[in-house]
């Protein structure tokens, strides 16, 4: 089952939104240094900003098609079961090619 994420635009502007809204939780906290502003932009400005960064990754990673550049890489490195038959062409005369 693949998770079906939305649009590049629409998770951008959910990471920007999360982001503001953890920035205000943490200057609320510098305006008024008592205990639980300070507590709320801790534990919940820190969850909101890292949830806004991880958006702006998957945005970022599917920008680059990463998932596609790392299929290639890693065929790529692979090492391979059998190696290869060569395919050589063979012929009944035994002259070389250029002199028939």
């Amino acid at each position: 089952m693949k998770l079906a994420l939305p649009s590049n635009e629409k998770l951008m502007v959910s990471a920007c939104i999360a982001a503001l809204f953890a920035l205000a939780l943490m200057i609320w906290s510098v305006f008024s240094p008592t205990v639980w502003p300070v507590m709320i932009a801790i534990s919940l400005g820190q969850l909101v900003g890292t949830c806004s960064f991880a958006l702006f990754l998957i945005v970022v990673a599917r920008d680059l098609d990463l998932g596609a550049v790392l299929g290639r890489l890693r065929r790529r490195v692979s090492p391979r079961s059998e190696p290869e038959p060569a395919t050589t062409k063979t012929t009944t005369d035994d002259r070389p090619p250029a002199s028939r």
